[in-house]
């Protein structure tokens, strides 16, 4: 009696049917696919989402952008306040100077008026030059005024059949740049008194 020997088990798990549900297309779909490898590239990103680093990197670059514009407007401001400055204290500077300028003129012509009030006082015979200069040696031009310097002219004058005198007084003085600033110059005529 002939004894069918028993089918192996290799058919089934080694067949094409057991290649194609372990080792086929099928699984290498499903392990190994586009879909495995596009989740993989998604949990594996050290972000997280790539629109959320993309949203980072777009706000990391306006607040790049208005650090930058900060910068700028601050260092025009700087600038403009630079050269306000300046003017300023250019115009304060003028506005001083003239005011000393015309501090010293005002002084020079009261002394010259001063000079000429004390000389016409003085009898007529004694109105001279050197007498001029005698009295304006004792104002005090020289302190208030500096490098102060004065010019006298005593001369005949005639006016019809009186006989008198024009007295001509002149003062000037430095300025910043030790040049010669002024002068302030006054004249006035003397006449003799009548006789009583």
């Amino acid at each position: 009696m002939k004894v069918k020997p028993a089918q192996s088990s290799c058919a089934t798990s080694g067949g094409r049917g057991s290649r194609r549900a372990s080792g086929g297309r099928g699984s290498r779909r499903t392990s190994g696919g586009r879909g495995s490898r596009r989740a993989k590239s998604t949990l594996g990103s050290p972000g997280g989402s790539p629109s959320r680093n993309l949203s980072c990197s777009s706000t990391s670059l306006q607040n790049n952008k208005r650090r930058g514009y900060g910068l700028i407007e601050l260092s025009i401001a700087i600038f403009l306040l630079t050269v306000t400055m300046g003017i300023m204290v250019k115009a304060v500077t003028w506005v001083g100077i003239e005011r000393r300028a015309a501090e010293r003129r005002v002084v020079a012509l009261l002394e010259v008026s001063n000079l000429l009030e004390l000389l016409t006082a003085e009898p007529f015979e004694s109105i001279t030059n050197e007498r001029a200069k005698a009295l304006a040696e004792t104002l005090p031009a020289a302190k208030t005024l500096p490098g102060a310097s004065w010019e006298f002219e005593v001369a005949d004058s005639k006016a019809g059949a009186l006989t008198g005198k024009r007295i001509s007084a002149k003062l000037r003085w430095n300025d910043r740049s030790a040049g010669w600033d002024g002068p302030v110059a006054v004249s006035c005529w003397v006449y003799p008194r009548r006789k009583s």
